[in-house]
């Protein structure tokens, strides 16, 4: 079941430039984006921000 089309994305992570492909494989479409629809998108959002090292 495709639970997308009942809620609508919240947070929408997009990718850096997509890499070529390995040597020798197909070509298999490159992602651009992930959406995900959450409950409470801050706790998830502030972790893909946080780096090791860095201050909050």
């Amino acid at each position: 079941m495709n639970a997308a089309v009942l809620a609508r994305p919240n947070v929408v992570s997009r990718r850096g430039t997509p890499s070529p492909p390995p040597n020798g494989l197909r070509r298999r479409p490159t992602i651009e984006r992930v959406a995900f629809r959450l409950d409470d998108p801050e706790p998830f959002v502030r972790m893909l921000r946080w780096r090791p090292g860095r201050k909050a």
